[in-house]
């Protein structure tokens, strides 16, 4: 079944097993989506907010992409947990260890090639690090894109930009990500 036959089939036939088959399709995904972007003791009551919400909307509205709903949740409550704290962005964990996640899609898989088939995990470990850092905003579409398995369509849904924009974002960050690379 699709993620939205999943959920209608939750919300119309009170079809628990759906919905978790569903919750066990993206807990993991959400989970570590909400660890890189916040802080991990903020992580358990952001997860489980969001699922609460989502619960509650699912039998309202009509989801065309329950996915993408789900995460576009999270994003909105660590946004609003960040401004109620007089944040401008959402904080950063210090030490995430991307290491355990390299795997690289097949989209930008001449990355490995440029820099001689031999990655430097630590190296680009600090290189995603700073990006993190000093450029969250396009942090957000890699991560999404390529941990989370997101399209540049539903990242600009769960991020309220233009698919364009989002695109553009997810390129200019390989781009940082290179020169930084090569400058450590």
């Amino acid at each position: 079944m699709t993620d939205k036959e999943l959920i209608y089939s939750y919300v119309t036939n009170s079809d628990n097993s759906a919905f978790e088959e569903f919750f066990t399709k993206y807990k993991d995904k959400l989970y570590g989506f909400i660890c890189s972007k916040t802080y991990p003791e903020q992580a358990d009551d952001i997860f489980q907010e969001s699922f609460k919400k989502f619960i509650s909307v699912i039998f309202e509205k009509k989801l065309e992409n329950p996915k993408s709903y789900l995460f576009m949740i999270a994003m909105n409550i660590m946004k609003n947990r960040s401004r109620n704290k007089f944040k401008d962005s959402v904080s950063f964990q210090e030490d995430i260890n991307y290491e355990s996640k390299l795997e690289l899609p097949e989209d930008i898989a001449n990355f490995e090639t440029e820099f001689d088939k031999e990655l430097d995990l630590k190296r680009l470990e600090l290189a995603l690090k700073n990006l993190s850092d000093n450029k969250h905003e396009f942090h957000n579409v890699l991560h999404l894109h390529i941990y989370s398995g997101f399209s540049f369509s539903d990242i600009a849904t769960i991020e309220d930009k233009k698919r364009n924009t989002v695109t553009g974002q997810y390129l200019y960050a390989i781009k940082y990500l290179k020169k930084y690379y090569d400058e450590i």
